[in-house]
């Protein structure tokens, strides 16, 4: 198995990380500090 890469995001990534981070969101609301509905609408 390869190791994870970490590297910075780019404008390339923008669609794929809110998609992902709504989902986080979704599934654990208490771990973070804004709420789905704020970042929704972002």
């Amino acid at each position: 198995m390869d190791k994870p890469k970490i590297r910075f995001l780019t404008s390339q990534d923008v669609v794929a990380y809110r998609e992902l981070r709504l989902q986080a969101l979704r599934e654990s609301p208490t771990a973070f500090a804004s709420s789905f509905e704020q970042e929704a609408l972002i």
